[in-house]
């Protein structure tokens, strides 16, 4: 029988690693990145027009704008990753949308 898959991550602690989050937030989109430009961009596809550039632009936001959020002064703890994520997506990029009615984009607690 194979161990459940919450016994292979007990000893792990992600918290003590996101000094590095920022790097693999960014190494990932790299790669994205070029899959986009390597393989959707050159295609030509009729009716779609420039609709592709701007989803590269998106990808290309989003990376640019949460490493540098990330790349702030301050511990790198969960509640600030979380944080530097929200700024970056919400108020930063204007992606995020109020979830509750009240009229404020709030991070989730």
């Amino acid at each position: 029988m194979a161990p459940a898959i919450t016994n292979a991550f007990a000893g792990v602690d992600l918290g003590s690693q996101l000094d590095v989050f920022a790097d693999g937030w960014a190494g990932f989109f790299d790669l994205l990145d070029t899959a986009i430009d390597n393989q959707v961009l050159r295609a030509k596809i009729p009716l779609i027009g420039d609709q592709l550039r701007d989803a590269a632009r998106f990808v290309g936001n989003l990376r640019d704008k949460v490493v540098d959020n990330l790349e702030t002064a301050g511990a790198k703890t969960l509640s600030f990753v979380r944080q530097r994520l929200y700024e970056a997506v919400g108020p930063g990029l204007k992606w995020l949308q109020d979830s509750n009615g009240d009229g404020l984009v709030t991070p989730a607690t």
